[in-house]
């Protein structure tokens, strides 16, 4: 298929003709056929096996774009401690909009560096072996026995019960144990 092995990419819709020679030139990496209906996604996270490992792959998409989000702002921040990085790129445009945020050299840098992050991001997520490892970590999830609610409240009834039993004797101990040594070390000196 175009020179391209099938397990890499799984590219279906070049078998059924959907796909045109331009687009597949231009979009090689882009448009990749998302579940059994074929309908396709400009998502590259779905490339390597796009029916399996759905739930882990975008729970471990999202938590990395937070991550990333989160260390954008942050550098954002500290990049407004200097005074060159507060002022205003374009002087006509003060406030991003739709965004509300002032237009700086520190939003840019770090809106730049989120932008490259996340590409990068995506594209290592979309690796045949880290969707692997995402495929089977959702195939033990979905293998494990969850407890019902009773079984849980009940487990977590006894656990509560073991750790104040456990308190209160390591109260008792530590009373009677502080009130013996005070006797044999400091009784003589009084």
């Amino acid at each position: 298929m175009h020179g391209v092995q099938e397990p890499q990419l799984h590219h279906r819709e070049a078998d059924s003709g959907r796909v045109q020679v331009g687009e597949e030139k231009v979009l090689p990496l882009l448009s990749v056929p998302c579940g059994p209906s074929g309908k396709e996604t400009l998502i590259m996270l779905f490339r390597y096996k796009p029916d399996e490992g759905r739930n882990a792959r975008q729970a471990t998409f999202w938590l990395g774009e937070g991550m990333l989000a989160f260390a954008c702002y942050a550098l954002s921040g500290t990049l407004t401690g200097w005074v060159s990085m507060r002022r205003p790129l374009i002087e006509s445009l003060e406030t991003v909009p739709v965004l509300g945020v002032p237009f700086t050299g520190a939003f840019a840098i770090a809106a730049a560096l989120f932008v490259v992050g996340s590409l990068v991001f995506v594209r290592y997520m979309s690796a045949e072996k880290q969707a692997q490892h995402l495929i089977e970590v959702e195939a033990e999830v979905n293998k494990v026995t969850w407890p019902t609610f009773k079984e849980a409240s009940n487990s977590s009834i006894v656990v509560v019960i073991t750790v104040v039993v456990l308190m209160g004797f390591l109260a008792i101990a530590d009373l009677l144990l502080g009130k013996v040594f005070n006797i044999i070390l400091w009784e003589n000196l009084r």
